[in-house]
């Protein structure tokens, strides 16, 4: 981990800064995703006969362009997901209506079953996404949320919500924002399962001034004129998540350092007042 931050801290000292002066970051960081998407050959399918997204939506989902990471990677976190809200007391078959927020090219949402009584939906912010996804997933109700709330799904309209790194990537002013939107769209006691940069991602990324910010519990935002994108990137201190992203929620569970499929990423389970939650975060 130290290696990998001495790597990059003098790109994002010296190298960052300029691009940024010279209004050139973001149409720099669109050049490194086009450029690493070139060239992947793969079948338009994948064993199972569902279709898999080419390698230019991949790179933008998930950071890489490779399919067998994509596959591989897609279908653990279908299963730790499918774990945790278990672990927070419920079983996401026997939800009416399940919401994938920042579904991007279908990483997960293409390992839930077709046949199955649960509607599974979809929402990314990118409606070139979106798109693909009503083409090559279709057994998802899908539309396209705006970066900034509110939505035009209705009150209490899900059972569960996840969003996986999806809060990871949103400046300070949207992340309460946000919250309230995504739990006003639950049922009471519904549950949204979110995840953070916490303590196991900061270490090794963050800079010395960065780290020590975060370990005083400050929220820590990179390239936030991104926001929605992999180049903005977001740190987020257990407290600061605890007493201020979910104050007004109940929190279920908390899994610091994430599980497979997720990386290392925090696993935060909330819980919208007023229903049959019960606390199993112990």
């Amino acid at each position: 981990m130290l290696a990998i931050r001495a790597r990059r801290e003098p790109l994002l000292r010296h190298v960052v800064p300029r691009l940024r002066r010279a209004g050139l970051l973001v149409p720099a960081f669109r050049l490194y995703e086009h450029i690493f998407s070139i060239g992947a050959g793969e079948p338009t399918v994948d064993e199972r006969g569902v279709a898999t997204p080419p390698a230019y939506l991949r790179m933008l989902v998930a950071g890489r362009a490779s399919l067998e990471s994509f596959q591989a990677s897609g279908r653990q976190a279908a299963t730790s997901l499918r774990e945790s809200f278990a672990d927070a007391g419920l079983d996401l078959d026997r939800c009416d209506a399940v919401l994938d927020f920042g579904c991007g090219c279908g990483r997960v949402a293409r390992w839930w079953p077709p046949d199955a009584q649960t509607e599974w939906h979809g929402c990314d912010v990118n409606p070139r996404l979106v798109a693909w996804c009503a083409e090559g997933l279709p057994h998802l109700r899908l539309s396209v949320n705006p970066l900034e709330p509110p939505t035009t799904y209705r009150d209490g309209r899900f059972d569960a919500i996840y969003a996986i790194s999806v809060f990871t990537h949103w400046p300070e002013p949207l992340q309460g924002a946000w919250m309230r939107e995504l739990t006003r769209m639950l049922r009471p006691g519904g549950r949204l399962l979110f995840t953070t940069h916490g303590e196991a991602a900061a270490r090794g990324v963050l800079l010395d001034d960065e780290l020590d910010r975060f370990q005083r519990g400050e929220f820590v935002e990179r390239f936030g004129e991104d926001a929605g994108s992999n180049l903005c990137s977001v740190y987020h201190p257990e407290a600061w998540t605890r007493e201020r992203l979910a104050a007004e929620v109940e929190v279920l569970l908390h899994r610091p350092g994430g599980a497979p499929g997720i990386g290392n990423q925090d696993i935060w389970i909330v819980a919208r007042p007023g229903g049959d939650a019960a606390d199993t975060s112990g």
